[in-house]
């Protein structure tokens, strides 16, 4: 899909200048960039690593599953890994209430703003 893709610098104009500019010639238009990233690997504390290139991810979503269709696609497009994906369905199914899940998600290294937008997933699924 992004085979050949190539990024060019914007030019832009000075805010004086009205007049339309000439486009860019080859030599000068392209940018040296670094590979682009597929996806990160997280874990429950943050991005690990980077993917260059598409990862299967059928384990993550079957053991996701009990969390419902939105949260699994939320972790997987985020590159959670199965020990995790595994400890937040635990964590998810031990919570006597959705404040001790957020917190004990927030215990393992997850963010408390990310662990309540999990929550919100989760609750959309069941509703």
């Amino acid at each position: 899909m992004l085979h050949g893709l190539s990024i060019t610098s914007c030019s832009h104009s000075s805010p004086t200048s009205l007049a339309p500019s000439s486009p860019p010639s080859p030599s000068t238009s392209r940018v040296d960039v670094s590979p682009l990233v597929y996806s990160h690997v997280r874990n429950l504390r943050g991005i690990i690593s980077s993917n260059y290139y598409q990862m299967p991810t059928s384990d993550v979503e079957r053991l996701a599953q009990p969390l419902g269709t939105l949260a699994t696609q939320y972790l997987t497009s985020h590159g959670y890994g199965t020990s995790d994906v595994t400890m937040i369905v635990r964590i998810r199914q031990h919570a006597c209430d959705n404040d001790q899940f957020v917190l004990d998600l927030a215990r393992c290294g997850m963010t408390i703003a990310e662990a309540k937008s999990l929550l919100v997933l989760i609750a959309q699924c069941k509703q």
